[in-house]
């Protein structure tokens, strides 16, 4: 399954030329966080397979959205919003995923319900949830995208205690970030 998983990562992440590393990344950030948490082994495991796997939906949206340097139309911006779900239903034709579909259909969900794709809130997000959706963030940030240039390493601070103090992510990626950060620039 791990090497399956390692697989799925690449593969997903080799559709979007500046999203290259991106999931082993969050899967390294995620699992460690959820490990400092004090997270059992299983929910540490679960974590980490749902950071490989959890961009999987990516693969059913066409590159002309994620490539776009403008801002999506409120069409696109639903569809995108959709890929937590087609990675899931992708997952849930294997019983090996059955505790990770959780993790990777509400990866984009905020702990202040403004999350996609059910506005679920912190109530509603097990903690592996919150783990990945902040390890998520945090990676993204040291990234290129086409509509922003990778955000330096206090911007990016910055931004995601702004997401902890408002209330929207969990703040225990942040330490971890940096190392990651350095690991992975480009």
């Amino acid at each position: 399954l791990a090497q399956v998983c390692d697989v799925f990562a690449d593969f997903v992440d080799l559709k979007l030329p500046h999203a290259l590393g991106h999931s082993r990344r969050v899967s390294a950030v995620a699992s460690q966080v959820a490990r400092t948490l004090g997270l059992d082994a299983s929910a540490v495991e679960h974590v980490r397979i749902a950071g490989l796997v959890h961009n999987l939906g990516n693969v059913g949206i066409g590159n002309h959205i994620w490539e776009s340097r403008g801002p999506w139309t409120v069409a696109q911006r639903q569809l995108v919003e959709r890929h937590p779900v087609f990675g899931a239903q992708a997952l849930g034709r294997a019983e090996a995923f059955r505790e990770v579909r959780p993790i990777v259909v509400s990866h984009h969900e905020r702990c202040d319900g403004s999350g996609y794709p059910s506005g679920l809130t912190a109530r509603a997000l097990p903690v592996e949830v919150r783990v990945l959706a902040a390890a998520d963030v945090a990676v993204a940030l040291a990234q290129t995208r086409p509509h922003r240039a990778r955000l330096h390493e206090d911007k990016a601070a910055a931004t995601l205690e702004a997401e902890a103090e408002a209330g929207r992510l969990i703040m225990a990626a942040r330490a971890h970030w940096f190392a990651d950060e350095q690991a992975g620039a480009e």
